[in-house]
């Protein structure tokens, strides 16, 4: 038949086998089509029942409204321009409900359209995602069965996770390709819309998605799932619908997250909700209790909540007391390291002191050593005669490893007194008592205003042997550099 004759023989009645109650409205409805299209009412009308067949599914999740779409579907009329975020959740779960294989396969790319952030943007699928999830709250069984939830808490986990949180961008640099604009951090809005997007959500999908944001959160913000875990425990609280299941819940949603810091304020939580249990609330057996403490860690309380650990008689004694020694243990390790590091630096300053000490006694060593007067040693055949030649080195210390030298040739040659100036620096040697250094000349190189003459390009100096050595002139006509000539100095 076609789906004309299909709406016309849905719409008459006629010839009904079959009457499906829900809630309050009942749905004369035949065999066939709904055999053909349900496993559920296939197995159960072949099961035995009469021609006259009552079945009761006031379990149906949506209600009335979804089983009149899901008659339609199975008399094969179109729905799927009915099927909105209000209605495509219980939709989807009465599919999986009376497995109806074909409007599963209808329901679930509009469901992924529904949910998903780069076709509709940020805010639409918060919007979608806390309806469709808040709308199935009195199935949750189903609607996890069935596949609801899980792009729900993937989008939402999407969005706290990658989508919202980015480093504030400086002045100057690009800004995002992405479709989904970015949001700060430090926008308190943020945290805001956390509730406002999962206030009417089942705690058992809220510690889903902070287990999920706890295996890979923000890198701009790592302690974001136990901020959101703590936010949501707040608000519970703040309703008086908290109860002992969703605080540990919430609490071992975020064990996966970077540690925590404190958990003073989840134990004020516990404290409250084991007063009022004192008041009239069902007492936890131990066991149950057990279970629950084990989401905080005592060791990370103040000293007054953890005394106040303590003293509480529904906390056991042996919980309180190994944290106790557990912090006992941590101070005395931290006092150990405190007391090495502070040797530690301690070594160093004396050592920083002796090598600074030591540093200024060679250079002051080598500026005795080379500061004088020098007389050259004449060698044979030279241009300078028999003349008289002196050296004036000044030498000062300009820093810990450097000397300024000052040096002032002077000469009379054939009755006319010639004097020439010359600087440089000289590097500290590492030590005077190491043999590599002291055996080794200590190259200079000079400045000074002949430039072209050998003898004024470098000296080389040997600390230890006090022996001063520049190149040498040998005639008017050329030079020699490979000639040193060695320096005498005056007693």
């Amino acid at each position: 038949m076609d789906q004309a004759t299909w709406k016309q023989v849905l719409s008459s009645g006629e010839d009904s086998n079959l009457t499906v109650q829900v809630m309050k409205k009942q749905f004369r409805l035949h065999k066939f089509p709904m055999m053909l299209a349900s496993g559920y009412f296939a197995g159960l009308l072949r099961s035995g029942m009469s021609d006259s067949t009552n079945v009761n599914l006031d379990s149906l999740p949506g209600g009335e409204e979804t089983m009149e779409l899901v008659v339609n579907f199975c008399y094969q009329q179109p729905i799927s321009d009915r099927l909105t975020v209000k209605n495509i959740g219980h939709v989807q779960c009465a599919a999986h409900y009376l497995d109806i294989k074909d409007l599963t396969a209808v329901c679930t790319p509009l469901l992924q359209r529904f949910t998903n952030i780069t076709i509709l943007g940020r805010q639409t699928v918060l919007s979608n995602c806390s309806q469709i999830l808040s709308r199935c709250a009195d199935v949750v069984p189903i609607a996890e069965a069935s596949g609801v939830t899980s792009p729900c808490i993937s989008s939402l986990t999407q969005y706290w996770t990658y989508t919202t949180f980015t480093k504030p961008r400086s002045a100057g640099t690009r800004k995002s390709r992405s479709n989904t604009p970015m949001m700060d951090v430090a926008d308190p809005k943020v945290l805001s819309s956390w509730i406002d997007v999962t206030s009417s959500v089942p705690v058992v999908w809220i510690s889903g998605i902070i287990e999920a944001v706890s295996s890979n959160p923000p890198p701009t913000w790592k302690e974001l799932p136990t901020l959101l875990t703590d936010m949501h425990l707040r608000y519970l609280e703040s309703q008086g619908s908290l109860t002992f299941r969703e605080f540990d819940l919430l609490l071992k949603a975020c064990a996966a997250a970077p540690a925590r810091e404190s958990y003073n304020f989840p134990f004020e939580v516990l404290e409250k909700m084991l007063v009022q249990q004192n008041e009239g609330v069902p007492r936890l057996s131990d066991r149950d209790m057990m279970q629950i403490i084990q989401g905080i860690d005592f060791t990370k309380l103040s000293q007054e909540a953890l005394e106040r650990a303590m003293t509480n008689e529904r906390i056991p004694l042996k919980v309180t007391s190994k944290a106790g020694l557990t912090v006992c243990s941590k101070l005395r390790a931290q006092l150990a390291k405190l007391h090495e590091t502070n040797n530690k630096k301690k070594e160093e300053h004396w050592k920083t002191k002796k090598e600074e000490h030591t540093k200024k006694k060679t250079m002051q060593q080598l500026q005795n050593n080379i500061q004088g007067s020098w007389n050259m040693w004449n060698p044979t055949n030279s241009s300078y005669g028999d003349a008289d030649v002196t050296m004036i080195i000044e030498a000062s210390c300009i820093s810990d490893d450097r000397l300024n030298l000052a040096i002032t040739r002077s000469f009379t040659n054939g009755g006319t007194y010639n004097t020439n100036t010359a600087s440089g620096l000289v590097p500290l040697p590492r030590s005077l008592n190491d043999t590599a250094s002291v055996q080794k000349m200590y190259y200079v190189s000079l400045s000074n205003e002949c430039q072209q003459r050998p003898e004024y390009q470098f000296l080389l100096f040997n600390p230890s042997t006090n022996e001063l050595w520049t190149p040498f002139r040998e005639t008017h006509d050329g030079c020699r550099p490979d000639l040193l000539v060695q320096w005498n100095k005056s007693k």
